[in-house]
């Protein structure tokens, strides 16, 4: 419908605002994709769909040229300003996907403890010998003579990464790909 009102490659927004195409791009250039409420403070998440640039911004604050001037928790409404022109965003609703986690088999199951069990031995003999409370996967395992533990050899798809803490009093933990997690302690 064409209106006496609106000059052409101008369009209207819901506030009522007259707003020019070339703003009205702008404000479609953000993406509103989260919020949290506080007693303290409201900050919501806005990303700039054109650059990927993201940020958690507060309520008075800018991104990308506009002015976060309210958010209202009930509606999921966002209200930005640039000048004299106002847009408001909604917030883009989320869906929570819950991943099914595949346990091992029996016999995965039991070369997974198997390792775990060979971890947590060496690292107790580790701890009484060197004195210390805690130790990496890398001081343990390895084809050096000093190592405790030659080869792990992963049978779920999990890692057993050098960097892996291994704290005295504490069980050994660790996740295989499909999302299963197991643990052992002496």
């Amino acid at each position: 419908m064409k209106s006496p009102f609106i000059w052409p490659g101008f369009v209207m927004v819901i506030v009522g605002v007259v707003l020019p195409l070339q703003l009205r791009a702008q404000a479609d250039d953000i993406d509103f994709s989260g919020a949290t409420v506080s007693t303290n403070a409201t900050e919501v998440m806005l990303i700039q769909k054109s650059t990927g640039n993201g940020r958690w911004v507060k309520i008075g604050q800018s991104f990308a040229g506009y002015t976060v001037k309210s958010y209202d928790d009930k509606t999921g409404q966002l209200t930005l300003t640039k000048g004299e022109v106002t847009a408001i965003l909604t917030l883009k609703k989320s869906s929570v996907q819950t991943a099914s986690v595949t346990p091992p088999t029996p016999a995965q199951k039991t070369a997974l403890l198997n390792n775990l069990r060979q971890l947590s031995a060496a690292a107790e003999q580790y701890f009484l010998e060197q004195g210390v409370n805690t130790v990496t996967v890398g001081q343990l395992v390895g084809p050096e003579k000093d190592k405790y533990i030659k080869t792990l050899t992963p049978v779920a798809g999990e890692t057993y990464p050098a960097t892996m803490i291994i704290e005295q009093g504490k069980p050994v933990k660790i996740k295989t790909a499909a999302g299963f997690e197991l643990e052992y302690q002496n």
